[in-house]
């Protein structure tokens, strides 16, 4: 799990602050940081005070004691609520926290960490389940007290495993466990909910509604989600962070099968820092309406054949690419230590492309977590202190087509030594922030056309492939309603790359230049390679909100992008019969 399924619900929306750097006393004591008193509220009382007492008494005989702790303490009020043709289904909303405690026994050079144990339902166990809801001083130093205590002793029992491993297995790693981090001071403000739910509820039933203008869906639906997350966060090495977020979004879902059983679904969202800066609700109604009208176009498009050439991934589409493509393999991993005889090692394509070309000369990639705005758009995946305690820096990934670092947390790896504010807590590994694709060299899309078509003419081809919207692989994972959303091209290959399914498609004659959109096409399994592949890039760069994990976006900016080739195929996933009788929506139709 990582510091999107942590921190946010759907989104990591951190707001502009004022950032003060200060070194605390090592011993962190209230009275000597240069936290101003009042900001530390019960919550930090209880934690810091847990900590030095923690620090100072907890060693079990002949093993050592923690070398570094760390308290992660989040508090999240949730409301959503979700309509389907003018009627509320769902409505809820809840308060929750949740205490992540980090022990570490033995030294940054080894200790604990990056091993599996067998007994892995101890060590999957991150999360303390007697957190207090309220805000109590003392039923919040137990709570901390428990877990501390049961995470000391998996702990030495995990060094004392690993150590013995190594032994047997004459493991000397080069690599240290853990690196160390200066200490971080940022205290900004706790949220709360000021929400008006009666009103967002009656918007939702009044959104969906619109969906019975177009009776030829199979199913769609609306929902309305605000979360308030607060974050407090104190470590043995003197951090100390409070932060709190707002983040709301409207989503939409709608599906439709074709007559021979193929179910197309496609959706979307509107994201903002808090319910103020989401569309209107006429402005949502046009969206809405193009999602319906869009879906029943594609229905009555050909269904298209299998196909290897060019293809120019426009706006969204572009997005969805890159996401599925690079996103995933610019984060620091490192392979654990284990006592499975079945574990298998994770390989990242780019492992070993450090300072070599994975992209033309012409592009270059940003990871930039301080990056709130483009073109007027709010961005969410930034964040102002990482799950580590570490403030994140931006970085240069990629420099004129070659890869230059990672995102990176504290668990170093073959190819990162030290953080640059990037890592989570739960799994030893990292996550990008905003990423921004420039090129210095950028054509308009009348020019990327006539270049697409150039291309299918020098191959041999009567027709090009122009992509304009993609789904995301979490609609297609986890809809209920996507008969055959879950499918995916098989591939025996570890580093083997499935792209999202396509949605709005459309064949170009590379003579004529004339378009027919299609259907019922996906891509076949493609590799990091095929990022060498791109020969030019648009003019008309945008941010596009890409869904990373389940209900967890980050923006990605970037233009059209003209690919050389990439093999598409007739799409055989298994359908299911039409409904026998018409949606009863028909009997309203005017």
């Amino acid at each position: 799990m990582k510091r999107k399924s942590l921190i946010s619900a759907f989104a990591l929306l951190c707001l502009s602050v004022n950032i003060s750097n200060s070194v605390l006393a090592q011993d962190i004591k209230i009275e000597s940081t240069k936290t101003p008193p009042e900001a530390l509220d019960t919550n930090f009382k209880a934690l810091l005070d847990e900590l030095h007492r923690s620090l100072k008494l907890l060693r079990l005989p002949g093993h050592e004691a923690p070398y570094f702790l760390a308290y992660n303490l989040y508090e999240s009020l949730d409301f959503s609520v979700e309509g389907v043709l003018g009627a509320i289904t769902t409505r809820s909303g809840k308060k929750d926290r949740s205490l992540y405690p980090i022990v570490r026994v033995g030294s940054y050079k080894l200790d604990n960490t990056n091993f599996d144990s067998t007994d892995y339902a101890e060590v999957s166990s991150t999360r303390s389940d007697t957190t207090p809801i309220d805000e109590n001083y003392m039923a919040l130093r137990k709570s901390v007290w428990l877990s501390t205590d049961l995470k000391y002793k998996q702990a030495v029992k995990y060094l004392d495993e690993k150590k013995a491993l190594m032994l047997e297995r004459n493991v000397n790693s080069a690599l240290d466990d853990f690196s160390p981090a200066p200490a971080f001071n940022l205290i900004n403000p706790a949220r709360s909910m000021n929400l008006n739910k009666d009103l967002w509820t009656d918007k939702v039933r009044e959104l969906s509604s619109v969906f019975l203008e177009f009776p030829m869906l199979r199913n769609s639906w609306v929902r309305f989600d605000e979360r308030v997350l607060n974050l407090w966060l104190v470590n043995s090495e003197s951090t100390i962070a409070r932060n709190g977020e707002v983040s709301a979004r409207y989503q939409a879902f709608a599906s439709i099968q074709t007559k021979e059983g193929e179910v197309i679904s496609d959706g979307l969202e509107a994201l903002a820092r808090d319910e103020n800066n989401l569309p209107s609700v006429d402005q949502m109604k046009v969206e809405l309406r193009d999602l319906g009208k869009r879906l029943t176009q594609i229905v009555q498009a050909p269904q298209g054949e299998d196909y290897d050439g060019p293809v120019l991934f426009e706006g969204q589409a572009a997005a969805e690419f890159l996401a599925s493509t690079l996103a995933p393999n610019i984060v620091a991993k490192r392979d654990h230590l284990s006592n499975f005889s079945n574990t298998a090692v994770s390989t990242n394509p780019l492992g070993r492309k450090m300072n070599k070309r994975i992209m033309p000369t012409f592009l270059s990639l940003i990871d930039d977590p301080y990056l709130r705005v483009w073109k007027g758009k709010q961005l969410f995946g930034g964040f102002e202190i990482d799950e580590e305690g570490v403030q994140p820096q931006k970085i240069d990934i990629v420099q004129k087509g070659e890869l230059k670092a990672f995102c990176s947390g504290r668990t170093p790896t073959k190819f990162t030594k030290t953080t640059n504010g990037h890592g989570v807590i739960s799994d030893d590994t990292a996550q990008n922030s905003v990423l921004l694709l420039t090129s210095t060299k950028t054509n308009s899309n009348k020019d990327l056309l006539k270049m697409l078509r150039r291309l299918g003419e020098e191959s041999g081809l009567s027709y090009v492939i122009v992509v304009r919207r993609m789904d995301n692989t979490q609609r297609e994972a986890f809809s209920s309603d996507d008969l055959n959303g879950t499918y995916l091209l098989s591939s025996t290959s570890s580093t083997s790359i499935n792209l999202p399914s396509p949605i709005l498609v459309f064949k170009v004659d590379t003579r004529s230049g004339k378009e027919e959109q299609i259907r019922g096409v996906k891509f076949a399994p493609t590799n990091i390679r095929v990022l060498k592949d791109i020969v030019a890039a648009g003019n008309d760069t945008d941010a596009y909100a890409v869904e990373q994990t389940s209900n967890n976006y980050a923006h990605l900016v970037t233009p059209s992008l003209l690919v050389r080739d990439i093999e598409m195929v007739k799409s055989e996933a298994p359908s299911q019969k039409p409904p026998v009788t018409p949606s009863p929506l028909m009997s309203i139709q005017k």
